[in-house]
């Protein structure tokens, strides 16, 4: 297609038309990913949120059976073969006092949340928090859950791989919402065009008749009942400026 065809085909109703269909198609595909990859957020949250929890209960039990000495051992076991980069664990007293820790040499400002220790100790359940810790790339998810009357574990785990899993799908979606909205617009033309041939076909019929060629007579078929009416219309039209002559 040439650069004048284009300009030209700018200004028809079908571009128009394939403007508005392309448009309302991206809308409602870009509305359908965009609840998919919520969906696809919350699943992977509750996955980690879950992992937590389970620790949570593994070293409560932990703490009951064997004492705040076995706690500390593995508390430095599961730090170390999970990354200290990546996984971090505390045990606090109400007061935020530090019990036992793992190397927080990578967490430095994240500090107990003072709030949420002050319900724990009066409910006995757990909590998250989602934080952004500054100087690192991705958010940490940390759990406070009560292990006794006076022991708070807090438990914070680097999100890195659930963003840049969120990211490679926001990119995926991105470039599937373009692909596939250029291919609705290439259908969509196609199918404007064909919708509208029958008036092209009347606006034809209307230039040849300026040229005094009343015998001219319009046939569509299959354009659509619209279209039909129209080209009737037109012959009969035609028909009675015949009788006139």
């Amino acid at each position: 297609m040439s650069l004048k065809e284009f300009v030209s085909l700018r200004h028809t109703l079908a571009f128009r038309l394939t403007l508005w269909y392309a448009g309302i198609f991206a809308v409602s595909l870009v509305a359908a990913f965009w609840v998919f990859f919520l969906m696809i957020s919350s699943i992977s949250r509750e996955y980690t949120d879950r992992e937590l929890l389970a620790e949570l209960s593994e070293f409560s039990s932990l703490l009951k059976l064997k004492g705040m000495d076995a706690v500390r051992t593995e508390i430095k076991i599961e730090a170390e073969s999970e990354g200290v980069n990546r996984f971090f664990l505390r045990l606090l007293t109400p007061n935020g006092d530090v019990l036992v820790s793992s190397d927080m040499s990578s967490w430095k400002n994240s500090d107990a949340d003072r709030t949420i220790l002050k319900r724990l100790t009066s409910d006995k359940g757990y909590s998250f928090k989602t934080l952004a810790i500054p100087g690192r790339p991705y958010k940490v998810r940390i759990l406070y859950g009560a292990m006794g009357s006076d022991i708070i574990l807090q438990m914070g785990v680097s999100l890195s791989e659930n963003e840049r899993f969120l990211g490679l799908l926001r990119e995926l979606i991105a470039a599937i919402v373009v692909v596939f909205t250029f291919f609705a617009a290439v259908i969509g033309l196609f199918m404007a065009r064909r919708a509208l041939s029958g008036v092209k076909e009347v606006t034809q019929a209307a230039q040849e008749i300026s040229s005094n060629t009343l015998e001219r007579r319009v046939s569509v078929q299959g354009g659509g009942v619209e279209i039909e009416k129209l080209a009737a219309t037109f012959n009969s039209m035609l028909d009675r400026i015949n009788l006139i002559v």
